[in-house]
């Protein structure tokens, strides 16, 4: 988190990419959002002329398949972050978030 948070762009990429290759594993997820990882994904995909956008945004997006970080991405700006992506592919991409939340509380509450 200490790499990605500094101001130097190139340590902001690396720390991107590693950020995002961590949070394809499962298991890593919540943990890496609950150490601070969703506020400087957000604080990168706001830079228009940073590199290391798609990382971050791609290390979101990985940290958003984890229902239980809906919530602290909503908090931290996640959300207005990809809908700033361009060209529209936020709002499918919020739309899928949405739709995948809405399908685990479905099947949750029909359990119980």
């Amino acid at each position: 988190m200490a790499l990605i948070s500094l101001v130097d762009e190139e340590c902001q990429y690396y720390g991107a990419f590693a950020l995002a290759l961590l949070a394809k594993n499962k298991s890593f997820q919540v943990p890496l959002a609950k150490m601070g990882g969703v506020r400087p994904l957000v604080s990168i995909m706001a830079s228009k002329h940073s590199d290391a956008r798609h990382w971050a945004a791609l290390a979101l997006l990985k940290l958003a398949d984890n229902f239980n970080n809906h919530i602290t991405i909503a908090e931290e700006g996640g959300i207005s972050a990809l809908l700033a992506i361009g060209n529209g592919e936020g709002g499918v991409t919020v739309a899928n978030l949405a739709k995948r939340a809405f399908d685990d509380v479905k099947q949750k509450w029909r359990k119980s």
